[in-house]
This record gives structure tokens, sequence and C-alpha cells, in this order.
């Protein structure tokens, strides 16, 4: 149980504030253009569902990454593209298909390269740290 936990806060620690600086930050007049925010967004949601989603990436690295007869930097890799995928699949494909976006295009483009960062970070950290 341990183990989920910290693998968790490997997913939790970098993706919050990834997240709050890329949307919130220097890219927020880009996603305002795109219509993807209300006027008052939360970021204590965000994080709830940061907590939920690294319980669950969490649990599945523990329990299908971490006992590959493999070293850091194949499990680092492995975990990046299959929680990346997964990832994008939510944040990207489905906005891109319910959301009323002013420009498809620009939001994927943006959103895969948040995906990417995020999960070349996630990967790493959770791989050096539990192996």
């Amino acid at each position: 149980m341990m183990e989920v936990v910290k693998a968790a806060l490997c997913y939790i620690l970098p993706t919050f504030p990834l997240g709050f600086v890329w949307h919130l930050g220097p890219l927020k007049a880009h996603y305002r253009e795109l219509g993807v925010y209300r006027e008052n967004v939360s970021p204590p949601l965000g994080l709830a569902s940061m907590i939920v989603q690294g319980a669950i990436f969490g649990w599945a690295y523990v329990a299908a990454i971490a006992p590959l007869a493999a070293g850091w930097p194949a499990k680092a890799a492995i975990y990046a593209a299959l929680g990346g995928m997964l990832s994008w699949s939510f944040t990207t494909l489905a906005w891109a298909a319910k959301a009323r976006l002013t420009a498809i295009g620009k939001f994927a483009v943006l959103e895969t390269a948040f995906t990417v960062v995020q999960w070349v970070i996630v990967g790493l950290v959770t791989a050096l740290f539990l192996g």
C-alpha cells in the first residue's frame, strides 16, 4: 500500500504545479482564446482530479511496471508511454470531441505537448524513486 502512495505522489507532485503553471500561466491566454475555461477555474477541483488519477496510475505502476525485470530507464519509458497515451485520450481526444473549442488543432497541439512533458517527468520521477 505504501508503494502505491509513493507512486501516486510521484504523479501528483509534479503534475499539479506543471498543470497549474502550464494552463494558468504563460499559456492561459491561448486556452482562453480556445474557449476552454470558464471565468472562475477551480484549482482545488483540478487537484482532486489529480489525486484520483495519481491513486489509479500509482496502483498501475506498482502492479504492472515495478515488477518488470528491466532497469529504471525502461520502466520510465514504458510507464510514460502507457500513462501518456491513456492521459492523452481523456485530456486531449475526449475534450476535442465534446468541448466548444474555437480551434481543435491548436488545442490538440497544446495539450499533446503538455501530456508529453508531464509524462516524461512523471515516468522519470516514478522509475527513479521506486525502481
